[in-house]
């Protein structure tokens, strides 16, 4: 009873992000407080609820007092575009339709790889590192349908397995397993896996010896400077990956293994930030959101499972882990997924029950949509090394 309230506050609080300034991961962490005396201790008396509520409160308050004395803005974070400003009233404010949003993405968010051209990456000669080919040039005719499968522990029991490998192409997110006990409820089929830099930093996460990460296309990123400093980042990344990444193109050189420029992410939280009425975090999008992004642009269709959560929502963090129970998994903390997960569902083309039995998000990708192009377009950058758009079938 106490857990289904809680659901259904979570899935409201999703569906009404633009609400006030208030930062939402206050709200977020302080509603969610709110509800946890009855959650899990509904056989105690008032008085032993009352304690523990105050006592999750102060270490509420403790940690973000921590995470903004250290965290402010790690990433130099100077909003630059203005198209939609965020200092503007209420009732100027006016949402983009799902066809916008859209082009706002395919006219400035193409994914880009590791500038090897640039900075210290031109004097360790990476671009001979690097694939021979792009990413778009690797998957020239992209695809008519894709999926997105997020790491989600909603997911279990969805017995969306066989759905999924029926997908063109499908893209699974950091270390997720393809254990036989899951294959029911996320099938087995990866033709993309977008990574963090811990996963390539972090012996524990087996990277060269782990078969997940064979025969498919890699995407690696880091957190790096919302400036672009190359030289600061190589010398300074968030996880020291880099000698990582040249040990395993040197182990499969045939082998498609993506660095993303950083550029790519902080054009795609520009886009976030100008379409959302709150101040968001000064982050990294999630590894989620940068996947969605990348797949709309090899797509004709795009279904996302997870990413807004459904009925099973749950507080565990990851589909694969056990006992660990972490809400900023599914509300976030560091990355803004409350925003995040608004500005999909405003794009969703699919249905309602869709997303509340299946957790999927249906959304249309840049080759099935015709959009005017823009100053902000891949085609007048010079930042896109050899892009090309995908053809289509």
């Amino acid at each position: 009873m106490y857990f289904s309230r809680n659901t259904d506050f979570v899935a409201q609080l999703l569906l009404n992000l633009r609400y006030r300034r208030l930062r939402t991961s206050h709200l977020v962490i302080f509603n969610f407080v709110i509800h946890l005396p009855g959650m899990f201790t509904p056989m105690w008396s008032k008085r032993a609820r009352l304690v523990f509520f105050y006592l999750c409160v102060i270490l509420v308050l403790t940690f973000i007092f921590v995470h903004f004395l250290f965290n402010g803005n790690r990433f130099q974070v100077t909003f630059r575009h203005k198209k939609v400003a965020i200092a503007v009233t209420r009732a100027k404010y006016m949402p983009l339709s799902k066809h916008d949003l859209l082009c706002e993405l395919k006219n400035r968010v193409w994914f880009k790889t590791l500038p090897s051209t640039e900075g210290p990456f031109k004097a360790l000669n990476y671009s001979l590192l690097e694939p021979k080919n792009t990413l778009y040039q690797l998957h020239h005719d992209g695809f008519k349908t894709c999926a997105a499968v997020m790491n989600s522990a909603a997911i279990l029991g969805s017995n969306l397995g066989e759905e999924i490998d029926s997908h063109d192409a499908v893209m699974r997110f950091n270390n997720a397993p393809l254990s036989e006990e899951y294959r029911a409820d996320i099938g087995v089929k990866t033709t993309l896996r977008l990574m963090n830099s811990q996963l390539l930093a972090d012996p524990s996460f087996n990277f060269f010896t782990d078969p997940i990460y064979r025969n498919i296309t890699m995407i690696v990123w880091d957190p790096a400077a919302y400036t672009g400093d190359m030289e600061e980042w190589y010398q300074n990344p968030d996880a020291n990956f880099f000698s990582s990444y040249e040990q395993r193109r040197r182990m499969f050189p045939r082998e498609n293994l993506y660095i993303t420029d950083p550029r790519f992410y902080w054009e795609l939280w520009d886009v976030l930030q100008e379409n959302t009425e709150a101040m968001i975090h000064p982050n990294p999008p999630s590894s989620g959101f940068q996947g969605i992004a990348v797949m709309l642009s090899l797509c004709d269709q795009l279904d996302v499972y997870e990413f807004v959560p459904s009925e099973r929502i749950s507080m565990k963090c990851h589909y694969y882990e056990k006992w660990k129970l972490n809400p900023a998994c599914t509300l976030g903390w560091w990355h803004d997924l409350r925003a995040e997960k608004y500005f999909i569902l405003r794009m969703n083309q699919g249905t309602k029950d869709d997303i509340t039995k299946k957790g999927k998000v249906t959304l249309s990708g840049y080759r099935a949509n015709d959009c005017k192009a823009t100053s902000h377009a891949p085609a007048l950058t010079s930042l896109n090394r050899g892009l090309q758009l995908p053809s289509r079938n």
